[in-house]
């Protein structure tokens, strides 16, 4: 079934191609800060992008990896330890354990320094209650 459309549709298909590598092309300019038309293609050749190019792909290459290669199956294996044996068990209570020791170690650093956590407002706030919220 053809229609008469199909050219139409195929020039603007070409047209918005054509737009959006302009766009593109500015967008390359203004990030590697040329103006006034200046050639991307000479930043390129020069190296200008290289190194932001490689760094983002470091970056992507070693999150993907630690992802997918290190916590999914770490995960995948965890899910299959059966959950009522002793090294789970032991696992649970020195996770408890490690978490009452931050806590009681983090509530001797805040009395010890109780100015650094509180600003005067809070401390009047809390003397004058909710009363002090309320609008004027």
């Amino acid at each position: 079934m053809e229609t008469d459309n199909a050219p139409l549709t195929s020039d603007f298909l070409t047209e918005v191609a054509d737009q959006m590598d302009a766009t593109a092309d500015q967008l390359d300019c203004c990030a590697n800060g040329q103006t006034n038309g200046q050639v991307v293609a000479a930043s390129v050749a020069s190296g200008g992008i290289w190194p932001i190019k490689f760094a983002e792909k470091l970056v992507y290459t070693t999150s993907y990896t630690l992802s997918f290669g290190v916590c999914f199956p770490v995960f995948l294996v965890c899910h299959y330890i059966p959950k009522n044996n002793p090294v789970v068990r032991g696992l649970i209570a020195g996770g408890e354990g490690a978490s009452a020791k931050a806590d009681a170690w983090l509530t001797r650093s805040i009395v010890a320094n109780p100015a650094a956590t509180e600003s005067p407002e809070d401390v009047l706030v809390a003397e004058a209650g909710a009363g002090a919220l309320a609008p004027a």
